[in-house]
């Protein structure tokens, strides 16, 4: 299930993509990926998983010694 990539891109927010090996061969194509996670696992090779900002998310006001 493996790929081989010509070039790796890494970009902030280019996702996580699993694998089981990563080769200097040459191939077709170019990987962008924010993370790359080796793994064992058959059902995750060859899987990428986009990832987001979380900036939308609401900040709480945490109380701290009495004070905010």
């Amino acid at each position: 299930m493996s790929e081989t990539k010509e070039k790796i891109e890494g970009e902030n927010l280019g996702g996580i993509y699993y694998t089981d090996r990563i080769t200097g061969d040459s191939g077709e194509g170019t990987l962008t990926a924010g993370k790359i996670v080796f793994t064992d696992d058959v059902s995750l090779i060859g899987l990428r998983v986009a990832q987001v900002e979380a900036m939308h998310l609401k900040q709480d006001l945490v109380l701290i010694r009495g004070k905010l």
